[in-house]
């Protein structure tokens, strides 16, 4: 039987839906005309070595399928002002027996000293948690990667685990860090009421 509205019910419902948009930012599904370009920015100089083809380059259609292979979520990050992609975020290998996945995101241009991929993200953390219960997300995160998320280790972030010498690049073996963010942390943190509240990120 369907809910009969009560009033101020739908504006309770409303509250609930998880944000997709930032005054600087908004997150969009990938859709197949994306497809050409995201294939280019993926094996680009830029983030072909360090995203998720790691260096190798399929063919369109192998692409195509990796894609989506094993994700519950994924969304381009794209400027609101001339609606330029800036980056991509995604949820993937998610657990729903025991009620954790894991989370990754890139920005397209390495040079970028935005803050756009971190609004982002943090649009997209408040997304995955509104929408499944997951107790924890993990972020795998190779040693070159590491110092700019060493600000969170420790507050926001705990280190669960470090495979040694994980991952080739650059000419040498990398230790893998392995990242959780836990979600009654990320609820007592500050983000999640600066996104509900239309707060914004300083560049």
């Amino acid at each position: 039987m369907a809910e009969v509205d009560r009033p101020g019910a739908r504006e309770t419902r409303g509250d609930l839906h998880p944000r997709l948009a930032t005054a600087r930012i908004q997150l969009q599904p990938v859709s197949v005309s994306d497809y050409d370009r995201l294939r280019q920015i993926e094996l680009s100089e830029n983030l072909g070595a360090l995203w998720r083809c790691g260096g190798s380059t399929p063919s369109p259609e192998a692409w195509a399928h990796g894609l989506s292979a094993g994700v519950l979520a994924q969304f381009l990050v794209v400027r609101a002002n001339d609606q330029v992609p800036v980056g991509i975020v995604a949820c993937y290998k998610a657990d729903f027996q025991h009620q954790f996945a894991y989370l990754a995101a890139a920005k397209f241009v390495r040079a970028d000293r935005t803050t756009h991929l971190m609004e982002a993200t943090v649009l997209f953390i408040e997304y995955l948690f509104s929408c499944w219960a997951f107790r924890k997300l993990y972020l795998e995160v190779n040693g070159y990667n590491l110092e700019q998320f060493s600000s969170g280790v420790g507050r926001l972030l705990e280190e669960e685990g470090r495979p040694s010498e994980h991952v080739y690049f650059g000419g040498r073996y990398w230790d893998q860090h392995l990242l959780s963010l836990w979600r009654d942390r990320w609820e007592e943190s500050a983000l999640p009421r600066l996104i509900k509240t239309g707060g914004t990120f300083s560049s």
